[in-house]
C-alpha cells in the first residue's frame, strides 16, 4: 500500500484545489487579497483617533473602508449591466430578486394606532440609532435638524427617481422626522452632555480588586478614552468656516 505524504494543516489551507471552476478560482482569489489586505493594514496602517477598545479593530475597520472605497472606483468605469453581473458574482440570489416596489403612500387618510405601529419596525430603530450617532459625530441641534429637514425635502424632491421615498405626510412628518430623527438626535445629544461632564479617571483593571468592578471596567473600554467639546456656531468664525459647515451638511446629504 502507497503511503501518502503527511501534510500539515496550513499546507492544506494554501493548497489549491485543482478541480475547483474559474468563478471558485477568482473567489478564492477575491477573498485572499482582501485578508492579505487587512492584515497589512493591521500592521502598517497608522493609529486613528479611535482607541477603544483598541486601535487594532480600528484599524481593521478603516482597512475595510478603504477596500470599500476602491470598488466604489472600480464601480464607476462600469456599465450597468456589467456592474449587475458583478453583483450576482458576489450574491447569486440577486438575479431572482427585483426591485423593492412596496408603497407607502397608500390610503393615507386611514390614520390608525394600528398602522401607526406596523410602520415601527427595523428601518424606524435604524432611523433612530443612525440619528443618534450622527448627534455624537456633529454635536450641534441646529446642524442636525437641519440635516433631518433637508433630507425628508431630498426625498420629495426625488420621488421620481426612487418610488419608495413617496410617503404618507403622517409618515414622513411624524414618524420620520419627529419621532426617529427628532429622539435620536436628542438622545444623542444627551449623551454627548453626559460624557461631557464625566471626568475620565481611567486605572488597570489589574488594580480593581471586586468582580463587579472589572466587569464595569471591561464596558468601560468601549467608551470613549477623552471627549472633546466641539463648538460649531463660533461667533467669531470667519465667512470661511460658515461655507465649510455648510458644505458639511451638503455632503452628508449626498453620502445618503
Amino acid at each position: 500500500k502507497k503511503i501518502q505524504p503527511h501534510k500539515s494543516t496550513c499546507w492544506l489551507f494554501f493548497q489549491r484545489n485543482p478541480d475547483a471552476t474559474l468563478e471558485e478560482n477568482i473567489w478564492s482569489g477575491i477573498v485572499s487579497l482582501a485578508v492579505v489586505f487587512l492584515v497589512l493594514s493591521l500592521l502598517v496602517m497608522p493609529n486613528g483617533p479611535f482607541i477603544r477598545p483598541h486601535p487594532a479593530i480600528w484599524r481593521l475597520i478603516f482597512g475595510a473602508s478603504v477596500l470599500y472605497l476602491l470598488f466604489l472606483a472600480f464601480a464607476l468605469f462600469q456599465t450597468r449591466d456589467d456592474f449587475r453581473k458583478i453583483l450576482f458574482f458576489f450574491d447569486p440570489k440577486l438575479r431572482d430578486a427585483g426591485p423593492d416596489t412596496q408603497e407607502y403612500a397608500v390610503n393615507c387618510s386611514q390614520v390608525t394606532m394600528a398602522r401607526l405601529w406596523s410602520h415601527c419596525d427595523i428601518f424606524a430603530f435604524a432611523h433612530f440609532f443612525g440619528w443618534a450617532l450622527k448627534a455624537l459625530l456633529i454635536r450641534h441641534a441646529g446642524l442636525l435638524w437641519t440635516a433631518s429637514i433637508t433630507w425628508e425635502v431630498t426625498e420629495v424632491f426625488f420621488t421620481h427617481l426612487l418610488p419608495n421615498f413617496e410617503e404618507c405626510w403622517w409618515d414622513a412628518l411624524l414618524l420620520d422626522f419627529l419621532i426617529c430623527n427628532g429622539l435620536g438626535i436628542h438622545f444623542g445629544l444627551y449623551v454627548c452632555n453626559k460624557l461631557e461632564m464625566r471626568n475620565y479617571h481611567w486605572e488597570s483593571i489589574k488594580d480593581i480588586h471586586t468582580t463587579t468592578g472589572k466587569l464595569r471596567r471591561a464596558v468601560l473600554q468601549f467608551t470613549p478614552a477623552s471627549w472633546t467639546h466641539v463648538r460649531w456656531m463660533d461667533p467669531k468664525c470667519s465667512y470661511m468656516r460658515f461655507f465649510a459647515i455648510c458644505q458639511l451638511v451638503v455632503i452628508s446629504q449626498v453620502s445618503k
